[in-house]
């Protein structure tokens, strides 16, 4: 028996850990390990259940997790596309994975080296050229590897970083760098570190609107420059996250947990939720 709901893109929370200690965060935490192979495959299963055709890999920084490579060979061996959020540091040790077995890979900057390494500092030993130099080597290389894999840039815009987008879009412009989407986010107070650092990262209304009516709406490539505002419907719940342990809580409604509820009562508690047209309505505008 299949669902009576259709999403076409479930996000599996991989780990809680991360590389990077980004104050404005709301992806990381340190009380979430890492998902075990058992819940991604309920998962997983989950996804076919409800028609998903793509999983998308998140945390975190889904590449520590050790289950990492299991996931996406996992999920391509069910049919899923598979996309993958990453900081681009750890790439290059699951390059050719990446490569031949994803659709989109995402890529977040947060402007160009100074103010990206300040935004988001890194727990490893890396300069600050070092925090931006490899994740634009490694979309380079990916693209080298397979032409046809999609890169999306991914940009919060907060008031640490306001007056240094334009200098990103100047970069990525003038280098060709080859990314087929570049997705800028208003910074969005939601959990985890995000809430203890609100203030300083909050960005009016104003200066959002700002930044978007000085943004060209197609890169080099003819991809779309998309601007999220944060009071946008749905922003802050435009996903389908399933957590590490299979909980499935978006804006802080509780929909069920796969491996405890049944599938039928999870879609149920979908259906009727709120949410679920933002959900959909978010990855066409993103991956199409």
């Amino acid at each position: 028996m299949m669902s009576n709901i259709s999403i076409s893109t479930v996000d599996l929370y991989l780990t809680g850990s991360c590389n990077y200690k980004c104050e404005y965060c709301y992806g990381e935490s340190d009380t979430s390990p890492h998902m075990t192979y058992d819940t991604l495959m309920n998962c997983l299963n989950f996804a076919e259940y409800i028609c998903a055709d793509t999983i998308e890999l998140c945390g975190g920084e889904p590449l520590i997790s050790p289950l990492f490579e299991t996931a996406v060979l996992e999920a391509r061996k069910k049919g899923f596309k598979v996309i993958v959020r990453t900081n681009g540091i750890l790439l290059e040790q699951y390059m050719d994975l990446v490569a031949h077995n994803c659709e989109w890979v995402g890529v977040s900057l947060d402007g160009l080296a100074e103010i990206n390494a300040k935004m988001r500092p890194s727990r490893q030993r890396l300069t600050i050229e070092e925090q931006f130099d490899i994740p634009i080597k490694n979309i380079k290389k990916l693209k080298q590897i397979n032409p046809n894999i999609k890169i999306i840039l991914a940009t919060i815009a907060t008031a640490e970083n306001y007056d240094e987008i334009l200098n990103l879009m100047d970069f990525v412009f003038n280098s060709n760098l080859p990314v087929d989407k570049w997705k800028i986010y208003q910074f969005i107070e939601d959990k985890f570190r995000s809430v203890v650092y609100s203030k300083k990262y909050a960005l009016s209304s104003e200066k959002f609107l700002y930044l978007k009516t000085h943004m060209p709406e197609t890169l080099p490539s003819g991809g779309k420059i998309i601007m999220q505002s944060a009071d946008a419907d749905g922003a802050g719940g435009n996903c389908l996250l399933v957590s590490h342990n299979g909980t499935i809580k978006i804006l802080d409604e509780y929909y069920g947990k796969i491996g405890q509820d049944d599938y039928q009562s999870i879609c149920s508690n979908l259906k009727t939720g709120s949410v679920i047209k933002y959900i959909q309505q978010n990855k066409k505008v993103t991956y199409v």
